[in-house]
């Protein structure tokens, strides 16, 4: 799914209050004056408000989180424009501020009074305030102040085309009524508690409040969160699909490169599945974190691998050789110089259908359960992921003597295929035995 997020710039609004454009020296005294207000920026702040990050952590979006000005505006922010996403704690207070232009002088020596609130999506309203205008004064400002109604007490995603809205409007000193002067729309997320991490990529917001938009419970909002996982389409708010070892040669260990780099190893994918949660204030206090080796050997193989024969390692727990080549993980496939263990299509990881397959360990969340969030499967226990998923285990790369005939490989390079228990850089393979050949180390990050 990709995301999309447009600008939404202020319009001027047509309404019963005649705006009077006439030059300054032209007012007398006591004329009326109607102004419309340009809405300029628009702030959220408060003390649950979370300034985000892209992906990258480059940019800070940082109030005002909109803006619409001109090259001429006195005072413009930098971008001119701007539409930055923000996140609150669900049913906490806003506090908005505003700024707007006017294009009329106020003539010298007079002030004039506008009063300006808004109306917000969910009922969050700001309530009316009063603004002097004065003579040679463009910019003024709506002052930061809480709005009428808590945000809802659940998870929210106002983002796509379910912004969050704030129709403005106005009036004059003793006018009877207001006027619509503009309507901003805004990417927000609401979480359902105050974040247990550091971490302000906005991809981490949108999944988890997106996906869990109107839960209310942990329970709940992990389910929903969980949900996104299982298709193995996980995407950045840019529309970036995020991979499992699309590059074999992966070396992205945690939350942030993933993010950033779009590519990870199952540590950063075991991560960003527990700091999406954590960003909704979802963290457990005893161990979540689960390293996965083997018992009785060096690594083992994700499904599905080929064995061929019987094997010529002389060796019965290991029966199976795979002789690499220098660098024999390349970017998405195995390189071997002889091999009688093969990697063929198999279980499916994020965004790739083919992903690395030979590992010394594997890393998922337990939560009563094993999430694996790499390939997006949930594992009742250790022996049933040892049952389904590994196609066997491997010992090395290390030395060990091999019979050149056996392998039909000059291994000294002697000039013949002769040579007998050749002492050569190998993998030795078995077939996944019965029983339970896992074991596990639980933290908690």
């Amino acid at each position: 799914m990709k995301h999309s997020h447009s600008f939404c710039f202020p319009r001027m609004v047509a309404s019963s209050l005649a705006l009077i454009l006439v030059p300054s020296n032209l007012h007398a005294k006591n004329d009326p004056i109607t102004v419309v207000p340009v809405i300029k920026e628009v702030s959220f702040k408060g003390d649950a408000n979370y300034t985000l990050t892209s992906d990258d952590a480059i940019k800070t979006f940082s109030a005002p989180h909109y803006a619409n000005y001109s090259q001429d505006d006195e005072g413009a922010c930098d971008p001119l424009t701007r539409d930055y996403p923000t996140a609150y704690t669900r049913h906490t207070t806003p506090e908005v501020e505003m700024k707007f232009g006017i294009d009329i002088e106020i003539p010298e020596g007079k002030t004039v009074n506008v009063i300006l609130k808004a109306n917000g999506t969910d009922d969050v309203n700001l309530p009316a305030q009063t603004i002097a205008l004065h003579h040679g004064q463009k910019i003024y400002t709506y002052p930061k102040v809480a709005a009428e109604k808590a945000w809802p007490d659940k998870i929210r995603f106002y983002g796509s085309s379910a912004q969050f809205t704030f129709t403005w409007k106005s009036k004059m000193e003793g006018a009877p009524d207001f006027n619509d002067c503009g309507t901003t729309k805004h990417r927000l997320y609401l979480t359902l508690g105050d974040p247990a991490t550091e971490l302000r990529q906005e991809t981490l917001f949108d999944l988890g409040s997106r996906n869990a938009d109107g839960k209310t419970t942990a329970a709940t909002a992990t389910t929903d969160i969980w949900n996104d996982f299982t298709d193995r389409d996980i995407r950045r708010v840019d529309g970036t699909q995020l991979t499992y070892y699309a590059d074999y040669n992966c070396n992205n260990l945690t939350t942030e490169s993933l993010l950033s780099k779009g590519d990870g190893q199952c540590v950063a994918w075991a991560k960003l599945f527990i700091d999406i949660r954590k960003i909704q204030g979802i963290h457990e206090s005893v161990d979540n974190y689960v390293v996965i080796d083997s018992l009785h050997a060096d690594g083992f193989i994700v499904k599905n691998w080929t064995f061929s024969g019987n094997g010529n390692s002389q060796l019965p727990n290991f029966p199976y050789v795979n002789i690499p080549k220098a660098s024999y993980i390349l970017a998405n496939s195995y390189d071997w110089k002889y091999a009688e263990v093969n990697d063929a299509d198999g279980v499916p990881g994020q965004g790739n259908g083919n992903p690395a397959s030979i590992f010394n360990n594997h890393q998922v969340m337990i939560l009563g359960e094993y999430y694996d969030p790499s390939y997006g499967v949930i594992h009742a226990s250790i022996s049933s992921m040892d049952d389904n998923y590994i196609d066997g285990y491997y010992s090395g790369p290390g030395s060990f003597p091999l019979d050149e005939p056996k392998v039909n490989l000059d291994l000294n390079g002697d000039g013949d295929m002769l040579d007998l228990a050749v002492s050569t850089n190998c993998l030795l393979f078995k077939k996944n035995p019965t029983g339970l050949d896992l074991k596990e180390h639980k933290s908690n990050y």
